[in-house]
């Protein structure tokens, strides 16, 4: 899976970099993850991440279990928590698209874009340099500059995405 670091919970980065909407966002992950999984996950399970191209992701932390998930189209598949949390946040920035300002929705489209490349591809096309106050990107200067690994799972998560 491409690198990550951890960021603290206390910075709050979607709410940083979205205001309102980031908590939206936050609230849509913590719930479409819980009713994914059927169960809510135990506190202390969840990290922020940010990835090599500068992606931002609510992740919960168990990579190792396994438990059937249905996606919206009714299938099932057999993944971890972690990567039905991955998913439902491509599903999150997804549907938090809609009925925002333009300046919004071009923030968390390329939110969106860098999290599935971090998660699913080799060559990245976007690399977010800065998250906040104001979100900035660019093209990568080459095509070594980062490396991205798909995730182990990234059949599952782009399943479960639908």
């Amino acid at each position: 899976m491409t690198a990550y670091e951890l960021i603290e919970p206390d910075e709050q980065p979607f709410q940083a970099l979205l205001g309102e909407i980031g908590s939206s966002i936050q609230d849509h992950i913590l719930m479409g993850t819980r009713c994914r999984l059927g169960r809510a996950p135990q506190e202390g399970q969840w990290e922020y991440r940010a990835f090599a191209n500068g992606a931002l992701a609510l992740v919960h932390r168990d990579a190792t279990s396994r438990m059937v998930v249905t996606n919206e189209l009714g299938s099932t598949v057999l993944a971890s928590p972690e990567a039905v949390s991955l998913s439902v946040n491509l599903l999150a920035l997804k549907d938090c698209q809609r009925g925002t300002t333009e300046e919004v929705f071009a923030r968390i489209s390329t939110l969106h874009r860098a999290l599935q490349e971090a998660l699913l591809m080799e060559t990245p096309t976007v690399v977010i340099t800065q998250l906040y106050p104001d979100l900035q990107h660019r093209p990568p200067a080459s095509r070594r500059e980062i490396d991205l690994v798909p995730h182990r799972e990234a059949h599952s998560i782009l399943f479960i995405e639908g």
